[in-house]
């Protein structure tokens, strides 16, 4: 699905991604690490919104280290950021309908699968996406991308200041839409615990390097302390 190889990316002057290297297949792939590790950075950069300054980065066997952002998007590459996600002025079904704009399927049959997903979003459609709880607008979001039809999804810290009710009900939609939708899921976050428990593989990152990649199974809490440097 990707490979990863070498990747160096910053701002500007600044390098912050080191020479990342991994590959992605059919699964949850968690990125973790201690604010300022690189990881919304590293998936910025996945999505090319940021300049890759060396290494390559390939996409379901083509080479889109040069590609732009639209062009990975209809490739079927989804990215949610962490920060402004949502159009606040445009409804509900105005930001749905803006993911909706890449594929075949009919907007309608998407909308039917979204809102298995979101119940909650179906009475929502006319509502502001501004005016919504921060639970809401992060399931907008996630939403609009899913209407891409994407066979990779990037979630920056998307449980970011939610609720734990709202948290939980994400990380489990998370599982859900890899199982039943075929979707790979790269997920960076700050809540390890409840990731390791749906991902398959993570990634932990210290200072814009790899410290590790490992089965999700096999890092515990001594593994992340030395890795985060706490």
């Amino acid at each position: 699905m990707l490979e990863v190889s070498g990747l160096r990316s910053g701002y500007g002057d600044v390098t912050v991604l080191r020479g990342i290297s991994f590959s992605l297949d059919h699964e949850i792939f968690a990125v973790l690490g201690a604010n300022g590790a690189g990881k919304s950075t590293l998936l910025k950069t996945l999505a090319r919104l940021l300049p890759i300054t060396g290494g390559s980065l390939t996409f379901r066997g083509r080479d889109v280290t040069q590609s732009q952002p639209h062009r990975l998007a209809a490739a079927g590459l989804a990215y949610v950021p962490q920060e402004s996600n949502v159009f606040p002025d445009l409804t509900v079904a105005e930001n749905l309908s803006i993911g909706g704009l890449i594929g075949t399927r009919t907007k309608e049959e998407r909308l039917e699968e979204l809102f298995d997903l979101f119940p909650a979003l179906s009475a929502r459609m006319r509502q502001k996406a501004g005016t919504l709880s921060g639970g809401e607008g992060q399931m907008v979001a996630v939403g609009r991308a899913l209407m891409q039809d994407p066979s990779l999804i990037l979630l920056d810290e998307p449980t970011a200041g939610l609720s734990p009710k709202y948290a939980d009900a994400l990380f489990s939609m998370i599982s859900t839409i890899h199982r039943d939708k075929g979707l790979s899921v790269v997920l960076a976050e700050q809540n390890a615990s409840k990731t390791l428990a749906i991902a398959h593989r993570a990634m932990v990152l210290n200072l814009g390097e790899v410290f590790v990649i490992d089965q999700a199974a096999n890092l515990d809490t001594d593994s992340l302390r030395e890795g985060y440097r706490l």
